[in-house]
């Protein structure tokens, strides 16, 4: 393997039980960005009978598809290549030739993991993206296995692997001739035999996994929820609970056929779900579109990087790609930082991040601003970020250009963000908006102006020699609309005029 270099692509490849997937990143980075994302639905474990034997034709496809990815990864200026090869592979009587095979077209070897490994992995890759995580359990469901790893002072305490694989499970209904009882009984055997993190007092869990996504997505749908971004979305377990019953898991659903459609893998996912909920007392679940692969990048940094902040890392990593980032950052940074600490849950982290992006619409026309802000900031792959977090810092930066928070795009996501937080993201926003207009977005001229909140007033004052910055109607206004969200009477003073 290639000398790891942080500032060139860097790819990873799963051959996993249902898919195998090539991820080409941008850098080996604390927060990776996907330049290439694509998969292949070799689908390896399905059919895969007592012989544990995988199917000539999806080793074919299989192979097939490490072609493709070869000619792929030549298309990059890839510095470092990692596959990994999971379930169906780790346990399959036949791979031997396959992987000689595999690793002939590919030109990189393949890292067969062991159970525990994989789930180690993808446990990595959900702290990759989730600094906080402190405690509760990670689940990653694959299409051989279910690998559950206990968390606690954010490390690894205990690891097993299930065999709940969706594909797994998905054969084994074939075998029983569709019948679901079985299948629901060998669940519940399953995640029984692990009983004993019930002592733990567990109630987080994290969902890892395709096919938990795509009932993460499902949900998303049903419910009208407006962010569809799975990463970092979390919901009581209860309404996961009920959502499953209602809309995966009912009987009226399987009245047309319930051999087919019990067949699919989101009843399977389904099923598992529940019964992790029901059997650890879960109260919470976050979905997480970060595991394996993101884990596999995350085991290759020093522990100094590990311990950056992804959100820090992705936010200035997109800035500066994206032109978004203030000519004048530093002076904005210390101007804000200085007047945002006085408030109660003020967050340097968000607001770092929020400083780093928030000249994203600087080159758009001026009425489509707040709007195109808005939608890029809430999409944008940052990392590290709680739903929360994300609408707060959108709504910020379009604040930033709009003023307020009365714009139609912004309605529906208002309801979703705590009183707390709304106000915070509408004060900052309306400073930004105060101070780039006070400085002309140039470096030098902000340290020239001080701006203090009183028990009555906002006080904007100027140094010397700098009035002339003042005049006009658009600064006072802004002030005004500052003071306004603080319930104080605006006022602008002159440094000269202070000191007779």
């Amino acid at each position: 393997m290639a000398p790891k270099q942080h500032h060139k692509p860097v790819a990873v490849i799963d051959i996993g039980s249902n898919s195998i997937r090539l991820v080409i990143y941008a850098e080996l980075s604390r927060a990776p960005i996907a330049l290439f994302n694509e998969k292949a639905l070799c689908a390896l474990a399905k059919g895969m009978d007592e012989s544990c034997k995988i199917q000539p034709k999806r080793l074919q496809m299989a192979l097939e598809c490490l072609s493709r990815f070869r000619a792929v990864l030549d298309t990059y200026d890839v510095s470092n290549v990692s596959i990994v090869a999971t379930s169906a592979v780790r346990e399959a009587k036949n791979v031997t030739q396959f992987i000689k095979q595999a690793e002939a077209i590919i030109g990189y070897p393949i890292s067969v993991v062991s159970a525990k490994e994989e789930a180690r992995l993808s446990s990595l890759g959900v702290f990759c993206t989730s600094p906080s995580l402190d405690s509760g359990l990670i689940g990653d469901l694959g299409g051989g296995s279910l690998e559950l790893s206990l968390i606690q002072k954010h490390k690894i305490q205990d690891s097993t692997s299930l065999l709940l694989g969706h594909q797994r499970l998905s054969t084994l209904l074939e075998h029983y001739q569709g019948k679901l009882s079985p299948i629901r009984q060998l669940i519940l055997d399953e995640i029984s035999a692990y009983h004993h993190l019930k002592r733990r007092g567990l109630t987080e869990f994290f969902a890892v996994g395709g096919q938990w996504r795509d009932l993460a997505e499902k949900y998303l749908e049903v419910t009208h929820y407006p962010l569809e971004i799975i990463d970092g979305f979390r919901i009581p377990a209860k309404d996961i609970t009920q959502f499953l019953s209602t809309h995966v898991l009912s009987p009226h659903k399987l009245t047309l056929d319930e051999k087919e459609i019990s067949r699919g893998s989101w009843y399977m996912a389904a099923l598992v779900l529940k019964q992790i909920i029901r059997e650890f007392g879960i109260q919470h679940i976050t979905f997480s579109s970060y595991g394996i692969r993101e884990g596999v990048l995350y085991d290759q940094l020093s522990p100094k990087e590990q311990a950056m902040d992804p959100l820090l890392v992705s936010a200035q990593y997109l800035g500066h790609k994206l032109h978004a980032t203030p000519k004048n950052l530093d002076d904005l940074t210390d101007w804000v930082n200085h007047f945002m600490s006085q408030f109660e849950g003020f967050s340097p982290r968000l607001t770092q991040a929020i400083l780093y992006l928030c000249d994203i619409s600087m080159f758009e026309t001026r009425h489509i601003r707040s709007r195109n802000a808005f939608e890029r900031v809430i999409t944008l792959a940052t990392t590290g970020l709680t739903h929360d977090e994300r609408i707060s810092m959108a709504i910020a930066i379009s604040v930033r250009y709009a003023g307020n928070l009365g714009a139609s795009h912004l309605q529906p996501f208002l309801p979703l963000v705590s009183h707390h937080h709304l106000a915070q993201a509408l004060v900052l926003g309306q400073l930004l908006r105060l101070a780039q207009t006070l400085c002309c977005r140039q470096p030098g001229l902000l340290p020239h102006f001080s701006l203090d909140l009183t028990k009555d007033e906002l006080i904007l004052t100027a140094s010397p020699k700098m009035d002339a910055y003042l005049l006009g109607d658009r600064v006072s206004k802004y002030l005004d609309n500052l003071a306004k969200s603080l319930h104080r009477t605006p006022k602008m003073q002159h440094l000269e005029f202070i000191r007779s």
